[in-house]
């Protein structure tokens, strides 16, 4: 019974000091505050063609990635700046892209694009392509028809 008065009487003593504590006072804003900073253009706008999957790649090796879109069986690729966006290529091929890798292959920058129709299809193609990074020129490299 001592120990539990005891325990009471310490914890309201803190729980007073607690709240006759000076209280820190804060700090009001002065001219010298740091402010965030106002952007000074607007970001730039584009207009691309509508798609359903969208990558990013550096096609170029520059170290800046281009915008590349799929849309149906259609594969586009476009560069961005802040001067505006330049269409790189576009490329046809059978089936959606569903996937796409990029690497060097023999020093020349490649693009792997894997194409097909899905499941539920008969005789529905798989494909895989090579395309040229600078024009998107396709090579097939291999085919399933399903």
């Amino acid at each position: 019974m001592r120990a539990r008065i005891l325990l009471l009487a310490v914890c309201s003593a803190f729980l007073s000091c607690e709240k006759n504590a000076p209280k820190k006072p804060t700090p009001t804003p002065t001219p010298t505050s740091p402010t965030l900073a106002t952007p000074k253009a607007a970001p730039a706008r584009y207009e691309l063609p509508p798609s359903e999957r969208v990558f990013t790649a550096d096609l170029d090796g520059d170290g800046v990635d281009e915008v590349l879109g799929a849309q149906g069986s259609s594969l586009w690729a476009y560069g961005l700046s802040t001067a505006g966006q330049t269409l790189l290529w576009r490329s046809e091929g059978p089936g959606v892209v569903h996937r796409i890798a990029v690497g060097l292959v023999n020093g020349q920058r490649r693009i792997y694009v894997a194409r097909g129709i899905g499941r539920g299809y008969l005789k529905a193609p798989l494909v895989l392509q090579e395309l040229a990074a600078k024009d998107g020129v396709a090579k097939e490299l291999w085919r399933h028809t399903g």
